[in-house]
């Protein structure tokens, strides 16, 4: 019996492509497109052949196998991630490639046992999947289902979760408040009474890096459980520490291999299986049947960056960085800069012109004409793929008269937006070069003389429009006391990687195009602080309540883009 491929016509990448089914029906393989859950039941009543590819989201996935475990030990069975997410296929190796992805499915000798999970609930059906969530898992759902969707989307709410909870912000309290319930792991009681996170799993990575089950997988007849009854607070605190594949600590009410996680509620509650939403009052959740996982990873050649990239301490001076205040930051739509960097695109002839601020980890677009939908949304983009880096770092004017062949440039910023040619002078503020005032064109093109003199008189209006908008303290008896300097400037360098974060997921989820990588970007950053985070955040609660003491209020946390 030739193998099944079974393509959910709905999951948002075959949607998109309609001519992707052509193109896998021409496959040797059985082919079957399904748009309900009785479609999907109907082409997998038979018995099933030696090897089922399922395509499409989680949920498609947590069916499909559901409906093949009713039919004795599962088949040969490669998850291929079409859908928003795809969390459970992209952790057995897909990447969304669908159709490479199906084509090396077909023909793979790759195969792993895998753990599953399988759940049970009081008159339904069982599941078979890979991940069951309540508590936080739930909120976090309900909060990712009512706004936008994909990667970027997800990132922006665990975002907002991680970092809003310490400062008491809404959507935090909301996703992480506690949940009524009584648990029992392997007979044995835990002795809460609510919990603000419950979460069973066969995968280490239950999605966006959070390996909270960090001991998944290490006995296919167990189930790594975890559950805790700690404040919201305590919780975010505690979970940068699972980015790292470590366990919640003093967090954790529970920790542990089980063969049994039953959880029992008042009334009927909201629960997570592989994404899927499901209304239950009591629920089991034990080791599911082994799974012959068909490998589809494809190795992906990546692009080393050029020399150039290295050895920029001076982009990371703390006296630059310094001067990059919050509210310079977060500066945007004054009439006058927006004025400038039309003049200039005029001026210079290029579609594109703009003010970049140069931070620890993003450029900001302080002012902008002529920018990419997706980048206008966030007004930021990493640092590293940045030709505004390069002025900064040299404190002078930087050019390129055609990007495709000049080797000091990042050429995911040729690939990905067609820039060609760019000239940049350095703004200085407060004696410091913050950043560039920039042109660039879509073409390859010489700059002239006069060029280079006019951008780099924009460059130092721009710097003195800088001054303007931010002036330095009029009375300086109203300075801290001096024990409390360095904290403040520690103060600022937080709320300086709040806001960068915040920038790197709202770009993540301004486009679907863009999502996976910034999101992942964005990521890469929290990761970055997550072994100081907690600590971080707690001096900085402190120290804010010392400074209203003191003064009254100061720039707001809550106002940054991260945590709104």
């Amino acid at each position: 019996m030739p193998p099944l491929v079974v393509v959910n016509l709905r999951a948002r990448r075959v949607a998109r492509d309609p001519s992707l089914v052509d193109a896998l029906s021409r496959l040797p393989a059985r082919v079957v497109t399904t748009s309900s859950l009785d479609e999907l039941d109907a082409c997998l009543e038979a018995p099933p052949p030696s090897r089922v590819v399922l395509v499409g989201g989680d949920g498609s996935h947590l069916a499909g196998l559901s409906r093949l475990s009713l039919s004795g030990p599962l088949p040969e069975v490669a998850l291929v991630a079409a859908g928003t997410i795809g969390t459970a296929a992209r952790a057995l190796g897909s990447r969304g490639r669908v159709l490479e992805e199906v084509q090396r499915a077909l023909t793979s000798t790759a195969l792993t046992r895998r753990a599953t999970i399988a759940v049970e609930r009081d008159g339904a059906p069982r599941l078979v999947g890979f991940t069951f969530g309540a508590g936080l898992v739930s909120g976090y759902f309900e909060e990712y289902d009512a706004g936008a969707r994909g990667l970027g989307a997800a990132t922006t709410v665990a975002l907002q979760v991680a970092l809003g909870a310490p400062l008491g912000l809404r959507t935090a309290r909301r996703v992480l408040a506690r949940v009524p319930a009584t648990i029992r792991a392997d007979g044995r009681e835990l002795p809460g009474a609510s919990y603000s996170l419950v979460v069973a799993s066969a995968l280490r990575d239950v999605g966006l890096g959070v390996k909270v089950t960090y001991r998944a997988g290490e006995r296919l007849d167990r189930v790594h459980a975890v559950a805790s009854t700690s404040s919201p607070t305590a919780l975010a605190l505690a979970a940068p520490r699972t980015l790292l594949g470590r366990s919640l600590g003093a967090a954790a009410a529970l920790d542990a291999l089980v063969e049994a996680l039953e959880v029992r509620f008042p009334a009927p509650t909201r629960v997570i299986v592989d994404g899927d939403g499901f209304l239950t009052a009591r629920v089991v959740v034990r080791p599911g049947p082994e799974l012959p996982s068909v490998g589809v990873g494809l190795r992906v050649a990546t692009r080393r960056e050029p020399r150039t990239l290295r050895g920029m301490a001076g982009l990371d001076d703390a006296g630059r960085l310094g001067a990059l205040e919050g509210a310079l930051l977060e500066g945007r739509d004054d009439e006058v800069m927006q004025a400038l960097v039309r003049a200039a695109a005029t001026t210079v002839g290029t579609p594109i012109a703009l003010l970049s601020l140069v931070a620890g980890r993003v450029q900001w677009f302080h002012s902008h004409t002529g920018l990419p939908p997706e980048i206008a949304l966030s007004r930021a983009t990493s640092r590293c793929s940045s030709f505004c880096q390069f002025v900064v770092r040299d404190e002078a004017p930087f050019e390129v008269a055609d990007a495709r062949v000049d080797p000091r440039v990042p050429q995911q910023l040729v690939e990905r937006y067609g820039v060609r040619a760019y000239l940049g002078a350095p703004v200085r503020f407060r004696g410091q070069v913050l950043g560039s005032f920039c042109v660039m064109d879509v073409v390859p093109r010489q700059f002239t003389d006069a060029h280079r003199a006019a951008l780099a008189e924009y460059a130092a209006q721009a710097g003195a429009r800088l001054g303007e908008l931010h002036p330095p303290a009029a009375d300086a008896g109203h300075r801290r006391r001096d024990d409390l300097d360095a904290a403040r400037e520690r103060l600022r360098g937080v709320e300086r990687s709040l806001l960068e974060l915040g920038a790197l997921a709202r770009l993540g989820a301004g486009v679907d195009s863009l999502s996976s990588v910034e999101a992942h970007r964005a990521l890469s950053v929290l990761r970055e602080l997550s072994d100081s985070y907690g600590d971080v955040l707690l001096e900085l609660r402190s120290v804010r309540r010392a400074l209203d003491t003191l003064s009254g209020a100061e720039p707001s946390l809550a106002a940054s883009p991260s945590v709104r």
